[in-house]
């Protein structure tokens, strides 16, 4: 991936937000037991809406390869879960599906036309890895 421009050793805690992870990089810029903290979308995050625009509701565990893609340079020391539901309008939905790749397609955004609310989870997982020494 792309390097950070950060000096090497330089950090005590790096915040991702469902991003992308670089464990060679996050490796390089922290600090010796430096943290992670990745908020990655939980299985359930938006399964009403998955549901509703594709058919399914297939639910993905992204925590599991986020540990393993910074595996062996970062050991998880905690997960947590959290979750809420949303009761959201037709036009926070629509929002909401646009701020998705599948929001680019007109059958995605025609799948929502005449919902006029939905309830919808909003779910992360929130890891706490640390780095190990080499």
């Amino acid at each position: 991936d792309r390097a950070i421009p950060l000096a090497n050793s330089s950090v005590d805690v790096i915040l991702s937000i469902t991003g992308r992870v670089n464990r060679d990089e996050f490796a390089r810029i922290l600090k010796p037991e430096g943290l992670v903290l990745a908020a990655v979308a939980a299985p359930d995050d938006l399964a009403e809406l998955r549901g509703l625009v594709l058919g399914e509701r297939a639910e993905k565990d992204r925590s599991g390869r986020v540990t393993e893609s910074l595996r062996p340079r970062f050991a998880l020391e905690s997960s947590v879960r959290h979750a809420v539901m949303l009761d959201l309008d037709h036009n926070t939905l629509s929002d909401l599906l646009a701020a998705t790749y599948r929001g680019q397609r007109h059958s995605q955004r025609d799948a929502i036309e005449g919902v006029e609310r939905l309830q919808v989870t909003s779910s992360r997982e929130l890891l706490l890895l640390r780095r190990i020494e080499n």
